[in-house]
C-alpha cells in the first residue's frame, strides 16, 4: 500500500486522534491538574476504573450483531427505502438497555432513580399543582434534589407526568419513571435519522443511524441518565431549523423556536444549540445563497422562543431568568470555582473538549474532522461549505472554553453529538462512493461499538 493511499484513508487520522487523546490522558494523569472530581486514572472522563465481566456482556453483543445484519440487509435489498421508525426505536432502546444491564443486571436501570437526594425522581412528590410548581420553582430550590436545583423544572414534571399513571406504590412509580426515561431517550433517534436523510440522502442516513445506535456517550448514558431525555427537543429543533432553509421557512422556524423552548425546560444547556445555529448563520454570510433565509429563520425561531416564555410567564408566573439565576447560584455553591487562574481555566477547558470528543467516538471524530477540514477549505475558497460541519467545529471550541461547563461534558453535552455524527456519516459515504467494493462502514460501526462496550465494562460513570 502506497504512502499516499494510507494518508488519503480515514484510518490514519483515526489512529492519530486515538494516539493524541491517549497521550493527553497519560500526560494529565501524571501532572494531576486540579479539575474537580475527575480522577487521574480516568482523566478527562468523570468515572472510576471498575471492571465488570459476567454473562450480561452477551446481551449488547447479540443486539449489535443483529443490528449489523439488519443494516447489511437494508443496504443490499431495500434500495432507497428508509428503515422503519419502529425498528429504529427498537434497536436504540435495545442497545441502551442491554449495555446498561452489563452492570448489576436490570437493577442498573433503576439505580440512578433511587438517589432521591440527588436525582429528579426524588422531587415528584413536591408537584401538587403544575402552575404552583412552576411559579414557585426558584423558592423551592433549597428543598430540591441536587440536579433539580441546578436544572429547570422540566425533568421533574416529565417524571411526575409519567408516574401519574399509578396512584400509589413507590416501586411502580420508580419503574414507570425508568420506562419514561428510556422512551424519551430513544425518541431522539427519529428526528436525527430524518435530518440525516433530509440533508444527505438515505444512504448517509443509514450510515448516520448505524453510528448513532452504538456511539459511546449516547449508549453509556442512554438508559440510566435523564441527559438522554434532554436530547429529544434539541434534536427536534436541529431538524426543523435545517429543514427550514429550503422548505416552509416560517412554519419550520416556529417549530424550531418551540422545540428550543421545550428543551430549555429540561436543561439550560439548550442555549448551546441556538449558539450553533448562530455560528452557522454567520458562516453563511461569506458564501451561501441561503444566507438571507437562514438569518430570517433564526430570527423567527428566536422570536418564537421569547414569545413562548412570555406566554408561560403570563399563564403560570414561571420566570426563566429567575430560575436560571437561582440554578447558577446553587451550582456555584456546590462546585465552587474551577477557573481560579489561567492554568486551571486552560486545564478544565481542554478537558471539556477532550471528554466530549471521546464520548462522540474516536473513529466518528476522525471522520468528522475530515469533513470539517473540507468545509473550511470550501469556505476559504468561497465555495458552498457544509455549514453543519464548519459551524459546529467553531461552536464546540467556544462552548468548551466558555467557563459554562466544568467537566462531565461527555454526558452534559451529549445532545450535541449528532453534530459530529452527521458530517462523519457524510464523509464515510464519500469514502465508500470512491471505493464501491470497500466494507469500511462495517469497520467504523464495529470500532464505535468496541469503544462503547470497553467504556461500559471498564469504567463506572455513576450512571
Amino acid at each position: 500500500m502506497s504512502v499516499r493511499r494510507i494518508l488519503s484513508s480515514f484510518w490514519m487520522p483515526a489512529l492519530l486522534w486515538a494516539a493524541g487523546l491517549a497521550c493527553y490522558h497519560f500526560l494529565m494523569a501524571a501532572l494531576k491538574p486540579a479539575t474537580g472530581e475527575i480522577l487521574p486514572e480516568t482523566f478527562p472522563l468523570y468515572a472510576e476504573i471498575l471492571p465488570v465481566a459476567d454473562a450480561w456482556v452477551a446481551a449488547p453483543v447479540l443486539v449489535f450483531v443483529t443490528w449489523m445484519l439488519l443494516l447489511r440487509w437494508f443496504n443490499g435489498h431495500s434500495g432507497h427505502d428508509p428503515i422503519p421508525i419502529p425498528i429504529v426505536l427498537l434497536f436504540v432502546l435495545a442497545m441502551n438497555v442491554s449495555m446498561a444491564v452489563t452492570r448489576d443486571g436490570f437493577f442498573a436501570l433503576a439505580a440512578p432513580f433511587t438517589r432521591i437526594t440527588t436525582e429528579y425522581f426524588g422531587d415528584i412528590g413536591k408537584v401538587n399543582d403544575v402552575g404552583d410548581f412552576l411559579r414557585n420553582y426558584s423558592q423551592l430550590s433549597p428543598t430540591l434534589s441536587l440536579h433539580s436545583g441546578t436544572h429547570p423544572p422540566g425533568p421533574v414534571l416529565y417524571l411526575w407526568l409519567a408516574t401519574k399513571l399509578v396512584a400509589t406504590g413507590t416501586l411502580r412509580k420508580l419503574w414507570l419513571a425508568v420506562a419514561a426515561a428510556l422512551v424519551g431517550t430513544s425518541l431522539a433517534s427519529v428526528p436525527f435519522y430524518k435530518l440525516a436523510r433530509h440533508l444527505y440522502g438515505e444512504k448517509v442516513g443509514r450510515y448516520a443511524l448505524g453510528m448513532y445506535v452504538v456511539t459511546p456517550s449516547l449508549v453509556v448514558f442512554g438508559a440510566t441518565s435523564m441527559d438522554g431525555v434532554f436530547l429529544l427537543f434539541p434534536m427536534i429543533a436541529v431538524y426543523y431549523f435545517h429543514k427550514s432553509w429550503k422548505e416552509a421557512p416560517i412554519r419550520y422556524s416556529i417549530y424550531t423556536g418551540l422545540a428550543l423552548a421545550a428543551g430549555m425546560m429540561f436543561t439550560f444547556a439548550t442555549v448551546c444549540v441556538g449558539f450553533v445555529f448562530t455560528i452557522e448563520a454567520i458562516l453563511s454570510l461569506r458564501r451561501s445563497p441561503l444566507s438571507k433565509r437562514i438569518w430570517k429563520n433564526l430570527v423567527y425561531a428566536g422570536v418564537t422562543f421569547v414569545a413562548a416564555y412570555w406566554l408561560l410567564f403570563y399563564a403560570t408566573g414561571y420566570n426563566l431568568i429567575d430560575v436560571l439565576r437561582t440554578a447558577m447560584r446553587t451550582a456555584s455553591m456546590l462546585t465552587g470555582s474551577m477557573y481560579s487562574d489561567i492554568l486551571h481555566y486552560f486545564n478544565v477547558s481542554v478537558a471539556n473538549l477532550a471528554a466530549f470528543l471521546i464520548g462522540a467516538g474516536i473513529i466518528a471524530v476522525a471522520l468528522w474532522w475530515r469533513e470539517v477540514w473540507k468545509a473550511w477549505d470550501d469556505w476559504r475558497g468561497r465555495r458552498e461549505p457544509d455549514l453543519i460541519a464548519g459551524g459546529f467545529a467553531a461552536a464546540i471550541v467556544v462552548l468548551t472554553f466558555s467557563t459554562l461547563f466544568s467537566t462531565e461534558t461527555e454526558r452534559v453535552l451529549m445532545f450535541l453529538i449528532p453534530f459530529v455524527l452527521l458530517p462523519a456519516a457524510r464523509n464515510l459515504n464519500t469514502y465508500m462512493t470512491a471505493r464501491p467494493n470497500s466494507n469500511a462502514w462495517y469497520g467504523v460501526i464495529v470500532l464505535l461499538f468496541v469503544q462503547t462496550l470497553a467504556t461500559q465494562l471498564a469504567l463506572y460513570t455513576g450512571w
